[in-house]
């Protein structure tokens, strides 16, 4: 899957059939993890993701110490990973849930405010970075099975517009100037 410019929102739904299987989605580049200019690493054993951008960590999330999302990578079950790419940005959410936007598991009161939804990782991008993203990128994928040697099913990947809407908007706002 290609992407023009480089800007977009890549999505993917994916099932990890082990509890030690990584997942890396690299973006951009010719080939994973070989001039990529993003990934993104899912580690099903180690419940965290990373973000690299241009092969240096910029961002890791640890799943177990900070608790979100609840439940964590849910092995023999759908995960989804997207990854917005904007001329500035970049921002990583997994596994959306409700209290994300609501501050809690349960319907919100009609008083209440929903929250726009945070991403888990999120990094600035350079003008030195913006000018590899301008080639055309791709969205490739990469399973490294650990001693059971299962993988992961996927579901869909998909490139669209790096448009957002509504709530969307006010936190990549507030995201981007923070």
């Amino acid at each position: 899957m290609s992407v023009p410019n480089g800007t977009a929102m890549y999505e993917l739904t994916f099932w990890p059939d082990g509890d030690d299987t990584v997942l890396t989605a690299s973006l951009g580049g010719d080939s994973v993890g070989a001039g990529a200019l993003y990934e993104a690493k899912v580690d099903v054993h180690a419940a965290k993701l990373q973000l690299l951008v241009d092969g240096a960590v910029v961002g890791t999330h640890d799943i177990q110490s900070t608790g979100k999302p609840e439940g964590g990578i849910v092995p023999a079950s759908w995960n989804m990973l997207r990854l917005l790419v904007t001329d500035d940005s970049v921002c990583l959410w997994f596994n959306p849930q409700f209290s994300d936007v609501t501050g809690g598991s349960v319907p919100a009161e009609e008083t209440s405010m929903l929250v726009p939804m945070p991403p888990r990782l999120h990094a600035a991008v350079s003008a030195v970075d913006r000018h590899a993203a301008e080639q055309p990128g791709a969205m490739k994928l990469l399973v490294k099975s650990g001693k059971t040697g299962k993988g992961f099913r996927i579901d869909y990947a998909s490139i669209l517009p790096p448009t957002l809407y509504g709530l969307a908007v006010e936190a990549a706002t507030s995201v981007l100037e923070s």
